[in-house]
């Protein structure tokens, strides 16, 4: 196994562990909410096409709503991420944009979008491709 292929396994495996979501990260989530939630709102057209890479688990379905955006897709490694943003968006306050999820390692190879967007949008993820 290569190292990429290792760091790939190891986020896949712990994302989402109790741990993760311990209670003294909490001010950081919601300092990191705060600011997406800020460049989404500046960012994002009304309207807008969006493709939301390393979406994890679609906490930020809600922000891109707000903007009245046409579309949303969203792409990340981890496929029970993707099954929660797919359920966030089914139970969700009936958004009226259409969204589309895949499960993709976009570090790896590359990804076409099967619809064109207006707006790309990789929120404190870039890391990850390092």
């Amino acid at each position: 196994m290569c190292p990429h292929d290792a760091l790939i396994a190891k986020v896949v495996r712990n994302y989402g562990e109790p741990a993760f979501y311990r209670i003294d990260t909490a001010p950081a989530r919601a300092l990191n909410n705060f600011v997406k939630a800020v460049l989404i709102e500046t960012y994002v057209p009304m309207g807008a096409r969006v493709l939301d890479l390393a979406c994890g688990k679609g906490g930020d379905i809600g922000k891109y709503a707000r903007r009245r955006i046409r579309s949303w897709c969203g792409v990340d490694v981890v496929g029970a991420s993707v099954k929660e943003a797919m359920s966030r968006y089914n139970r969700g306050a009936r958004y009226e944009f259409a969204a589309q999820f895949f499960v993709h390692d976009l570090s790896a190879t590359e990804f076409v979008c099967p619809d064109t967007v207006d707006c790309v949008s990789c929120q404190f993820a870039v890391h990850y491709f390092f």
